[in-house]
């Protein structure tokens, strides 16, 4: 079986920068090779505790998820370390 991944979509926009930007929060999606049937989706959210984690760092990983019939989305959270 054959997955696809697609990285850093945007899907949220977070103040950064005590309030004075914001910041894009980004996911990647790895999926099953089938669009042709639904397939469920696990929702992996990557923090990183006390440190700033990517959100790519399991993907490894998350690909034996998407070739196990399921769709991954890796999403960054959405606290910001640096403020």
């Amino acid at each position: 079986m054959v997955y696809f991944t697609i990285t850093d979509v945007t899907y949220a926009q977070v103040d950064a920068w005590f309030g004075h930007t914001t910041r894009d929060l980004k996911l990647d999606l790895i999926y099953p090779q089938s669009r042709m049937k639904k397939v469920p989706c696990i929702v992996w959210i990557c923090g990183g505790g006390w440190i700033r984690m990517d959100k790519s760092a399991h993907l490894a990983y998350l690909a034996k998820l998407a070739l196990n019939g399921f769709a991954v989305a890796s999403v960054e959270d959405g606290i910001d370390k640096l403020d």
